[in-house]
């Protein structure tokens, strides 16, 4: 669960590199190469952002 890999991720990394927010998804937007599309990701996190307002 997502707050199961918060609490791995704060008893073993810094305060400030511990997620804010974890999300699941199916699958990685890709491009043609195979290569993760991380322009889409942020849109994505943004229009969940906006959502949730």
């Amino acid at each position: 669960s997502a707050e199961e890999i918060v609490a791995f991720c704060k008893a073993r990394l810094a305060g400030f590199k511990v997620p804010r927010a974890v999300a699941f998804v199916d699958a990685l937007p890709m491009t043609g190469s195979g290569k993760i599309q991380k322009f889409r990701l942020r849109q994505d996190v943004f229009n969940i952002g906006e959502a949730s307002k």
